[in-house]
């Protein structure tokens, strides 16, 4: 979840970080998770990186129509 509020220069990075850290967990639980991340959202990181916005929470949004 980090990795959206990182600036995505250093998303891919993080995630490397992440994932050296997730190979030394017994039984790599997190290797299918992290390889279905790597697969389907790295290759557009400005479609959900929000470092760049203003709004950060979705109270802003519903009351902006109120």
């Amino acid at each position: 979840m980090s990795l959206a509020l990182m600036p995505v220069d250093q998303v891919k990075s993080g995630f490397n970080e992440i994932q050296s850290a997730a190979e030394q967990l017994v039984g790599s639980p997190m290797e299918n998770l992290l390889r279905y991340f790597e697969r389907n959202w790295l290759n557009n990181i400005e479609l959900w990186n929000v470092f760049k916005c203003d709004t950060r929470t979705n109270n802003v949004c519903e009351g902006k129509n109120r």
